[in-house]
Formats: C-alpha cells, structure tokens, sequence
C-alpha cells in the first residue's frame, strides 16, 4: 500500500472511531471504507455518495467520495467533492492533501502548491510533514524551481533524517538540479533505509555507474564503480 494511501486509511478510520464515539457510525460508511480498502472504488463510492446525503454537511463523506473518483481517474467530479471536504474540514490536512493531489493529476501545480503551502505544518504529524513536502517539493520542481524544492526537502530531513521516501524525494530533486553526486548519497541511503525500495535501488546503480563513466579521475571512478557495483548486487 502507498504511504499516501495509507495515510488516508488512517485518518478515515480516526474519523470513524469520532463518529462512533459520538454515536453510531453508518453501515454506508463503514461498507464504504472496507470496500475502499480493498480497491473496489466504484462500489465504494455509491456508499459514499450515501453517507454524504445522510451527511451533508460531514467533510469525511466528501473526502473519501473524492478519493475514489480520484482512483478511477473522474477528476471533475473528485476535484469538487474533495473542494467541498477542504471546505468544510480546512484544517484536516488529509482533506488539503487529497485536493491537492487532484490537482496534481489534472497538472493543477501552482494551484496545488498554494493549497499546500496553507498547511501550517508544526501542527501535523510527521507522516503528514514528510508526505506534505513531498508534495510540496514535486510542485516546485514541475515550476522550475530546482532550488526551492530541495530546500523544502532539505529542511524536513534535518528533523526527519531517516524517512527512506524523503531521502528518494531529495535525490530525484537533486538529480533534476543536475548534482549526480548528492542524488547517489540520497538514492543508497533510501535503499539502505527501505530495502524494498527497489526504485531507490535501482536509481543508485545506475546513476553510480554514470558517474564512474564521466569521472576523469580514475580513483573516483573506481569508487563510483564499487558503488554502483554494490547496489546492483543487492537489488
């Protein structure tokens, strides 16, 4: 499962545990986020369509309606259901993160940025912090700004330094900024962190073994070729 997916669960099911305690949950809802889980969108989606008619004015509704037309690429509709949850929850940040990710899909970038940059992120969990600028770093860097995105990303690490997906994130920004050797640095500790992250992996050989072959010095390009060597070796 996807962190960002995942994260979603978590909040919905933090939402249901609320609503139960303050009474009991929906047989919609509860149908709807078992369906979601298990990827059958569209039946899910018609029990959360029920939940919002019983639940107008709940943004949980709305939230997981867009995330399931979301899923099933119906980005109109997702787009206004998950503006309505922003609406109505603005200070969930699964809500903002959701509707920012729609935009993302529809190349909405700047838009998403701005709705991203109103997260006010002291007052999220590091989960949150670490998928926010993620994010966050991916608006920039489609923007052209190289630099900004691996600041963002450079300031979560300091108080994040072994999340395996924000050390991939840094390397693909550093990779697009054209710093081969900081993206490797990044790339192997990500792999070292997640061994299963194979992309990481992956990404380590290959941009190791392209150094090797542009580096004039033959020491540094036998370091790079161990390197890259080494990575392969495990993936």
């Amino acid at each position: 499962m996807k962190p960002s997916h995942r994260l979603v669960i978590i909040a919905a099911s933090v939402t249901l545990m609320v609503v139960s305690a303050a009474g009991p949950a929906t047989a919609d809802w509860s149908a709807g986020l078992e369906l979601y889980s298990d990827r059958r969108f569209a039946d899910a989606a018609e029990h959360f369509r029920a939940t919002i008619t019983s639940n107008p004015h709940w943004p949980g509704g709305y939230l997981m309606l867009g995330r399931c037309q979301l899923a099933l690429e119906q980005y109109v509709e997702a787009l206004e259901n998950l503006q309505k949850a922003a609406e109505l929850g603005p200070d969930d940040p699964a809500n903002l993160a959701t509707l920012s990710r729609a935009l993302m899909a529809v190349d909405r970038y700047t838009d998403a940025r701005v709705v991203l940059e109103g997260l006010d992120l002291e007052k999220l969990s590091p989960d949150w912090k670490a998928e926010v600028a993620r994010m966050l770093a991916r608006c920039l860097l489609v923007e052209d700004r190289t630099a900004d995105a691996v600041a963002v990303l450079q300031e979560r690490l300091l108080d994040d330094p072994d999340r395996a997906a924000l050390h991939q994130a840094i390397a693909g920004a550093y990779q697009a900024a054209g710093d081969r050797a900081a993206a490797l640095d990044h790339f192997e500790r990500a792999f070292e962190l997640n061994p299963d992250d194979r992309v990481s992996g992956h990404a380590a050989a290959t941009t190791a073994l392209a150094l090797a072959a542009d580096a004039d010095d033959d020491d540094l390009a036998a370091a790079y070729y161990g390197r890259g060597l080494e990575a392969v070796s495990y993936t």
